[in-house]
């Protein structure tokens, strides 16, 4: 049979007949016939292709036929229509929970009630894969991002925009409007577009910082050389060199930018000293903000004022607490001990610890009174007697001739019960209040302790060393008052900074000990706690609408400080120092400076509308 038509009529007649083996029959074939499948095809430039192949799917793909210009144009609609679906999907969300729509017949056949804003995140998975062909070309991104720059610059004119918590507003309000599906966040989209809308503003004003410097480095170079060639002609010889000589120097030192240079302003950038301690301390687990990261001081105020607030300082508190318990665990690690928090059960397991490597050694050891300890103590009597008084220098006599007694009256050899009581009472003397006392009992310590090392078998010497090492930093740190915090469990990195650079100045102080101690220590003076404002923040009353933001500012602020933040702001500081003196010629050309402004108040617009390419 050639039509089903005829198929289904002849069942019928079978069935009204009783027919039943030949109405199966007929069932059969209808239903063969039904599930055949038949390839169609598509005319594609006068040819026919497969339908669903790759020629038919481009040949009906709606850019096939169109230019980056026509994409771009495209691009830019999507975006102001995304914005239109973003606002409606906000209206429909808190229209959900003032006014829940009524139960229909399928949400009770489905136990699904449909709710506006399920229906608008629905006509955002529709809508996005309607934008897919477009958004997958670059003319199509290209307008969508431009779209939102141009859109922000108009909103540069409001008072206030042109600040950090503008550009953050800016960014946040972007990604607030970015439409959402189930599987997003519109609260994640507002904290991201904050925190790139900052980074935003920090790379327009690094930017325009930068290209007026090169602009006036432009102007100087011209100047220089117009002088110094008039001076050369006027003058030759020797006056034009005189006149060279003095023109180069300036420009050489303004085309040399120091370590972390971002632009003209002179407090932007790391110093020497700055970079090597990040260097130094990778892996010890310390923690910098952007404005730290930079050496940007613009950044650092802004991060003084938002550590101020109680709805961003988490944030900044959080950086804090990371680095003291970085610091109290390198500590602990250098005293031969873990943990993170500095407790007086912890100081005094260490104490007895160390102490029994000492006593040990002493009980079963002698320590020999060889030339060398024998030199040592010379030199310090020498040198101790020219810094101290005559009765600060009898206090430390008095210890030397102690040890000569014990060694005179024991074949040149200190038992280790005469060891013990010296070693504990040049450890009293070494908490002296005379600074100068206690520096040197802590010299004559040291000889004796070295003499007790070179006294003991091999296999002992190496925990022995490892001991006066753990125990010089134990005794350093108790010694000086306010170093320790037992009721918090933090150290004070500057007081225990200075208590080294006193006690071990060439070790700290000139760089020869590169312990991770030391360089935990280094870190810490280098960047300290990020310290707000004064406490007119916290006792202000509160404030209702700021309230309703605090969560989208604390998810900015966090987003902000976070690791990719931080990475952004030293990436964009490292572009401007790399870029050096290439963009010399920038500043010069005409409309640059005058359009200047419009770039900077377009990148938190910028940072906004890169926010559907970070979080879909």
């Amino acid at each position: 049979m050639t039509d089903l038509t005829e198929a289904y009529a002849a069942l019928q007649k079978a069935d009204a007949a009783g027919d039943t083996a030949g109405a199966r029959q007929l069932a059969d074939y209808i239903r063969s016939q039904s599930d055949r499948k038949v390839q169609s095809y598509d005319a594609v430039n006068g040819q026919l292709v497969p339908t669903g192949s790759s020629a038919a799917v481009a040949a009906r793909s709606p850019v096939a036929d169109t230019n980056f210009g026509q994409n771009a144009l495209i691009g830019a609609g999507k975006f102001f229509t995304d914005m239109g679906l973003g606002a409606r999907q906000i209206y429909g969300q808190v229209a959900d929970a003032i006014s829940p729509q009524d139960k229909n017949l399928s949400g009770l056949i489905t136990g699904q009630q449909p709710t506006r804003t399920a229906t608008l995140q629905q006509e955002a998975v529709d809508k996005r894969a309607i934008d897919a062909p477009v958004m997958g070309t670059w003319g199509g991104k290209a307008g969508q991002i431009g779209a939102g720059v141009i859109s922000a610059i108009p909103l540069s004119a409001v008072p206030g925009a042109n600040t950090y918590a503008g550009a953050a507003t800016i960014g946040g309000g972007f990604g607030a409007l970015t439409p959402t599906t189930q599987k997003d966040s519109r609260l994640l989209n507002t904290g991201v577009g904050a925190g790139l809308g900052i980074a935003g503003k920090y790379a327009g004003d690094s930017f325009g910082r930068w290209l007026s410097q090169r602009a006036q480095q432009s102007s100087a170079n011209a100047a220089g050389s117009a002088a110094g060639s008039a001076s050369a002609q006027a003058t030759p010889g020797v006056a034009g060199a005189q006149a060279s000589a003095t023109a180069t120097p300036t420009v050489n030192i303004r085309n040399t930018p120091s370590a972390g240079y971002v632009g003209d302003e002179p407090s932007v950038g790391l110093t020497q000293s700055q970079q090597e301690a990040i260097q130094n301390a990778q892996g010890l687990g310390f923690r910098l903000s952007p404005g730290q990261a930079t050496g940007s001081k613009a950044l650092q105020q802004v991060e003084a004022k938002l550590s101020a607030q109680p709805m961003t300082s988490g944030t900044f508190t959080a950086i804090d607490r990371n680095n003291a318990r970085a610091l109290a665990r390198t500590f602990l690690g250098a005293i031969g001990e873990s943990g993170d928090e500095v407790s007086p059960s912890i100081l005094q397991r260490a104490d007895s610890r160390i102490g029994s490597v000492f006593e040990n050694a002493a009980q079963n050891n002698n320590i020999n009174w060889d030339p060398i300890l024998e030199h040592n103590l010379s030199n310090i009597e020498q040198t101790a007697s020219s810094e101290l008084s005559s009765s600060e220098m009898g206090i430390i006599r008095k210890q030397m001739g102690n040890l000569l007694d014990k060694a005179a009256d024991n074949n040149s050899q200190i038992s280790g019960q005469a060891y013990q009581n010296a070693r504990q009472g040049l450890s009293r003397l070494s908490g002296n209040s005379s600074t100068a006392v206690g520096y040197w009992a802590r010299q004559v310590r040291d000889a004796l302790d070295e003499a007790l090392t070179r006294s003991v078998p091999p296999e002992d010497a190496a925990a022995l060393v490892q001991a006066r090492d753990q125990y010089r930093i134990l005794s350093t740190a108790l010694n000086r008052t306010g170093a320790v915090n037992v009721g918090t469990g933090n150290l004070s990195p500057g007081t225990l900074a200075n208590a080294f650079a006193q006690s071990d100045k060439r070790g700290f102080l000139y760089g020869e000990n590169q312990s991770p101690l030391y360089n935990a220590l280094r870190f810490s003076q280098a960047f300290k706690p990020i310290v707000g404002d004064s406490g007119t923040a916290t006792r202000s009353p509160l404030n209702l609408s700021e309230m309703a933001l605090s969560i989208p500012i604390r998810v900015a602020t966090g987003a902000y400080a976070s690791s990719p933040g931080v990475r952004l702001a030293t990436g964009a500081t490292a572009a401007a120092r790399a870029a050096g003196n290439a963009g010399s010629w920038l500043g010069s050309v005409p409309g640059v400076q005058a359009t200047l402004p419009y770039v900077q108040a377009g990148l938190p617009g910028l940072g906004g509308t890169s926010v559907p390419y970070l979080m879909q």
